[in-house]
């Protein structure tokens, strides 16, 4: 049995809640767990959480190693397994803390990651949805390329939702901190959005809150074949996606003719994107076959993007030689 403990005592004022959604990562977990554990002080408004939705004992077994070395974590195990979405909701069920940051099993907080948050979140209250920087890396470690904003600049709901919906990869959850209240307001992760919860919720969040860019790089995000998100690419996500894209048209924060521009970037940026992850990896058939979504249903609707036309044209090119 794991203790369900935390670095704080019950009652006291926990300023930033770590939330970790996994599932049969152990070994992956184990290293997101170092990482945040090594820069804790006894005292700091800091718990970490653990929502496990693993199959397996091996999760369990391994935090509950962590514990016996003197880790507070406060851990739960999910049985049965529940679904994405209601993984993420218990997790924020549970959380004490003013903020919260989701950081995914494999991904983990930087060296001075969590030093940086916590001094932002000292200077700069009251922002309710704040953007970080990330640096990019391989299931070793290796740094790939870092992704950090220039400068701190705050924008309102409109300007931040643009900004969200023209890049696919404008967010990444490690280096999302969120109020509680805003995860309260946004109604929790929503069954219909997945695999695309992050989207979907991201999308609420900037709509209702704006958003905050930080110039501070927290977290490492793992791009890897095994995760996640490279399965992410077929017909039922662009589905989602284009779903997501309806509801903020009806929300009227921005124009259709904004929400449609938008859309054209943030599909072709995202399919594109899942092309590339695969020929770096070598994978060209699946590159092929995601390659393959421009031309699906999913598409009809999508307005040509003259943006991305060089790269579409030169994966082809690629693709049809090797």
């Amino acid at each position: 049995m794991v203790p369900s403990s935390t670095p704080l005592e019950a009652g006291s004022d926990v300023l930033l809640s770590i939330c970790v959604p996994t599932r049969d990562r152990p070994d992956l977990l184990l290293r997101n767990l170092r990482a945040v554990l090594g820069q804790i002080a006894p005292g700091d408004p800091v718990e970490i959480l653990v929502s496990d939705n693993s199959e397996g004992p091996a999760t369990a077994e391994a935090v509950s190693e962590l514990a016996r070395q003197g880790a507070a974590i406060g851990y739960a195990q999910n049985d049965p397994p529940v679904s994405m979405s209601v993984n993420h909701n218990r997790l924020i069920e549970r959380a004490r803390g003013k903020y919260i940051l989701f950081v995914h099993d494999d991904d983990y907080l930087l060296e001075d990651g969590l030093q940086s948050i916590m001094g932002n979140l000292s200077r700069h209250e009251p922002d309710d949805v704040r953007v970080f920087g990330v640096r990019i890396v391989d299931i070793e470690g290796r740094s790939m390329k870092t992704e950090r904003h220039r400068a701190r600049r705050r924008m309102g709901p409109r300007r931040a939702l643009k900004a969200l919906l023209s890049s696919s990869s404008y967010v990444r959850v490690p280096g999302l901190v969120v109020s509680a209240r805003g995860y309260a307001a946004s109604g929790g992760f929503e069954p219909k959005t997945e695999p695309a919860i992050d989207f979907a919720m991201n999308a609420r969040l900037f709509g209702a809150f704006g958003a905050t860019t930080e110039t501070e790089v927290i977290s490492a995000y793992t791009v890897h074949p095994s995760a996640t998100t490279t399965g992410m690419f077929n017909e039922g996500t662009l589905s989602r996606i284009n779903d997501l894209f309806e509801e903020v048209e009806g929300s009227n924060v921005l124009t259709p003719r904004e929400v449609q521009r938008c859309r054209s970037r943030h599909m072709h940026q995202f399919v594109l994107g899942g092309t590339y992850r695969s020929i770096r990896s070598g994978d060209n058939d699946s590159a092929r076959r995601i390659m393959a979504l421009l031309e699906s249903p999913e598409f009809e609707t999508v307005r040509f993007s003259w943006k991305w036309l060089l790269v579409r044209l030169g994966f082809s090119i690629y693709l049809k030689l090797f």
